[in-house]
């Protein structure tokens, strides 16, 4: 679209480990096709985890969907559960005598490979049951991260990354200074990808699966799974996972800017930053908002926006620009009628001045095909846009005042999400979970 979407779905919270947010913006695409999995309490069976009982889970994922939002939906709530269910009968089965590498939740990188071929398989029934081909459907990258955090908070924290497909995670190990990638962009080009893609009788053109897909793993994209004969997990696009593993040591206190930190995300960001870029833009961060600090409150510059838009001003002040933006934030629909607007002043006067509006109503003067349009349709748009003045009045009379580690967390990701939209020019959708260690000292 010629104007971002800004708007962002936002969550965040904490547990005795960490503190996370994830946030999504749909920015310049006409659709929002991502989706986030936030799991802080992740419930084992303790009938079935007879091994493992001095540890607490929790995972969080980025789902970069693509030809439509189904499977990044689907994904992002029945993931997690297959995997548990996966664990859970692997746990029950295993005999005390086992070897201790065995007895760890997350213990097992056929695990994953099973449920993740499990949730494929569901996804495909689950496009019949929606009266979809799953030929016809949608896919799904997903980066995950689970989480193996001790009672004793002091010991190693375990970080296990699963990939599928090209979004991407890093880790900052404030301990050591370095910045960890922690999977690697599964592209179609990429020599393993490709020898698998071309032995099941596809093609890899113009970096591309068939000259279509720009990845070579993905949930869904059933239409690339169907070479006969060949096994799910060698098909020219599977949904085989790749690991990698980490232990976190804990800081005792935050001395030295030594934050710990994860980052997902899917490509919209990492097409615009590299790790190290997206690793230094949260260290500055995370030390000018004294992130574990709560006696401090982020100052109205920090709290500027990168790129002020409609949402940021008084609906009376926005010029024919904010307009635009705003109407492709808003069910398409009304662009088709109320394109010839030319500032936020002649808005407010038509949406409140009820003798303007119904002259409105009647002559249809200034709409645009007024033919087909309906007072149902212009009462919805005066509706939406009565809501939207009393909410930026609201937020721009508000004394806000960000303070506690969740609520700067969350404003960061929301802020690295702008400034990958507006400064580096993404033009994907843009979703973000940043995942922060809590020094051992912080209750």
């Amino acid at each position: 679209m010629q104007h971002a979407v800004p708007i962002k779905e936002t969550h965040s919270g904490l547990n005795n480990h960490i503190y996370y947010a994830s946030s999504s913006m749909q920015g310049y695409r006409p659709e929002q096709e991502d989706a986030h999995c936030n799991e802080l309490d992740v419930p084992i069976d303790p009938t079935k985890n007879r091994f493992d009982q001095d540890h607490k889970f929790c995972v969080f994922g980025v789902f970069d969907g693509h030809a439509g939002a189904m499977a990044s939906e689907y994904c992002s709530k029945h993931l997690l559960p297959c995997v548990v269910q996966c664990e859970e009968e692997r746990l029950a089965q295993l005999p005390d005598d086992c070897e201790d590498s065995l007895k760890r939740v997350w213990g097992s990188d056929d695990l994953f490979t099973t449920a993740y071929l499990k949730c494929d398989a569901d996804l495909r029934q689950y496009h019949l049951d929606c009266n979809v081909q799953p030929e016809l459907g949608a896919g799904t990258t997903s980066i995950a991260v689970y989480c193996r955090l001790p009672v004793d908070k002091t010991k190693p924290h375990e970080i296990v990354c699963t990939n599928v497909g090209d979004s991407r995670a890093i880790l900052f190990d404030g301990a050591t200074n370095t910045t960890v990638a922690m999977s690697k962009d599964q592209k179609p080009s990429n020599d393993k990808e490709r020898t698998r893609i071309e032995a099941a009788g596809k093609m890899v053109s113009m970096g591309r699966v068939m000259g279509n897909l720009a990845v070579a793993r993905a949930f869904g994209d059933f239409r690339y799974k169907n070479s006969p004969d060949v096994p799910e997990i060698q098909q020219a696009v599977c949904v085989e996972p790749e690991i990698k593993r980490y232990e976190f040591t804990p800081a005792t206190t935050l001395t030295n800017g030594q934050y710990q930190f994860v980052v997902l995300a899917c490509d919209g960001l990492w097409d615009k930053m590299s790790n190290p870029e997206v690793s230094d833009y949260i260290r500055q961060h995370l030390a000018e908002y004294q992130i574990f600090n709560e006696e401090y409150a982020l100052t109205q510059t920090q709290m500027e926006p990168v790129q002020r838009t409609w949402m940021h001003k008084q609906v009376s002040t926005w010029t024919s620009d904010d307009i635009a933006s705003f109407l492709e934030s808003i069910p398409s629909k009304f662009k088709r009628y109320f394109r010839l607007i030319n500032n936020g002043r002649d808005l407010v006067n038509y949406v409140t001045n009820d003798a303007a509006w119904e002259s409105l109503m009647q002559t249809k003067e200034g709409i645009v095909n007024p033919h087909d349009f309906t007072e149902a349709i212009g009462q919805e748009f005066r509706d939406i846009v009565l809501k939207t003045i009393e909410e930026n009045n609201a937020k721009l009379t508000a004394d806000v005042q960000i303070k506690s580690t969740t609520a700067k967390l969350a404003f960061l990701t929301e802020k690295l999400i702008d400034f990958v939209v507006f400064k580096k020019r993404s033009e994907d959708n843009v979703s973000v979970t940043i995942i922060l260690l809590k020094p051992t000292s912080e209750n």
